[in-house]
């Protein structure tokens, strides 16, 4: 492997320990959680059609996402799986992104607070 390569991969593993935060993944509903990090974050992304006075566009989709350090499963992240990372702040795995090296990033929905009622979280 490139020494460059190297040097890229272990910042990517230093930016997500240092921006990660503790949470239980619940691959289907009802199963035991398994401790992992994830960086989460709202991102921006496709521009919608239309335009505002000065020209621009007019409104723009949110997405939230979650990404995953994949040395932490030992089996593949699953669509509709569930994370929870802090009273009242989980999520449902709605689509998955194709795995980048030793990351995979998940778009998800948020639960509703019923649906965190069962769902420990990270102390």
């Amino acid at each position: 492997m490139s020494r460059i390569r190297d040097i890229k991969r272990k910042a990517r593993r230093d930016r997500h320990k240092e921006l990660s935060v503790a949470a239980y993944y619940f691959p289907v509903a009802g199963a035991a959680s398994r401790p992992c990090t994830v960086r989460t974050w709202l991102r921006v992304d496709e521009m919608t059609t239309g335009t505002d006075p000065d020209g621009g566009a007019s409104m723009a989709n949110s997405e939230e996402r979650v990404r995953f350090h994949l040395p932490e499963f030992a089996a593949p992240l699953r669509r509709g799986a569930l994370v929870s990372i802090a009273a009242g702040e989980g999520y449902r795995i709605d689509h998955l992104y194709p795995v980048d090296d030793e990351f995979q990033t998940a778009r998800v929905v948020r639960l509703s607070p019923a649906d965190m009622q069962s769902l420990p979280v990270p102390v």
